[in-house]
């Protein structure tokens, strides 16, 4: 595929489409108590998830991860693909969130796969920083939503910013007229990873959709996240700060 908008496409198993009906793309990046993370990795592995897309930007950090093993990869996020629940499902995580500048290619790059399949919801899931409130907060588009989500006994956000990804996805996919909300797990503590935030987010994700998972499995992930996780949550942030000011000069133009 085309990378002249610094954004190349590789489909697992070739450039074929995505046989869906109407999924849901749940959207789990690193980020604030790498709430979103873990709950998209969670689900991968629970709901035995296909890869089916991986992308790569320059618009991520310069990295190559050394996994287990030593074996060497790139820089990516990935698009999974569940067609034996109902609903059924699109996954997408990967290394790290799209830098400011390219944040809105990289995301519409997303939504454009997952149009193709005539993606019915998306859902982009985060951490909040807060004193006080609920376990999980939703922010919405549409008072459908919104009712739709009371229901369930989520709590709306009434003011604020959400930044980053969550805001960016949710944001677009309602510029295009896609069902789409935001859902943020309460963080617990000021570590990097907080499984507490995720696990509740899981919870409201199981009795939205009537998924049969057994979240005592959660429990098991949490030690292997920690490790890796926070790893590479202290790299990418490093070439991050390192890359501000020339992002600042390679990507805005006055």
């Amino acid at each position: 595929m085309d990378c002249s908008n610094g954004i190349f496409l590789r489909y697992v198993n070739g450039e074929q489409k995505l046989q869906l009906d109407k999924p849901i793309l749940l959207m789990g990046l690193p980020g604030m108590g790498m709430v979103g993370k873990m709950t998209i990795a969670y689900l991968i592995e629970e709901l035995l998830a296909e890869e089916v897309v991986r992308i790569y930007s320059s618009f991520f950090p310069s990295i190559c991860f050394l996994d287990k093993g030593g074996l060497g990869r790139l820089t990516r996020c990935e698009i999974y693909a569940v067609n034996d629940t109902k609903p059924n499902f699109l996954l997408f995580t990967g290394d790290c969130q799209p830098l400011s500048c390219g944040m809105v290619q990289v995301i519409s790059t997303v939504l454009d796969v997952a149009q193709e399949t005539n993606v019915d919801t998306v859902i982009a899931i985060g951490g909040l920083r807060t004193q006080n409130g609920p376990d999980v907060a939703a922010f919405v588009f549409s008072e459908d939503d919104a009712t739709f989500l009371e229901k369930y006994d989520v709590e709306m956000l009434s003011s604020g910013q959400v930044t980053g990804a969550v805001g960016v996805m949710t944001a677009l996919a309602a510029e295009r007229d896609i069902k789409s909300f935001g859902m943020l797990g309460r963080l617990y503590s000021e570590a990097p990873v907080d499984p507490i935030a995720a696990q509740n987010v899981l919870k409201k994700l199981i009795n939205l959709y009537k998924l049969d998972l057994d979240l005592d499995k959660f429990s098991d992930m949490i030690e292997e996240a920690r490790e890796k996780e926070v790893i590479r949550e202290k790299l990418v942030e490093s070439i991050r700060e390192k890359t501000d000011e020339e992002e600042r000069s390679s990507c805005y133009f006055i």
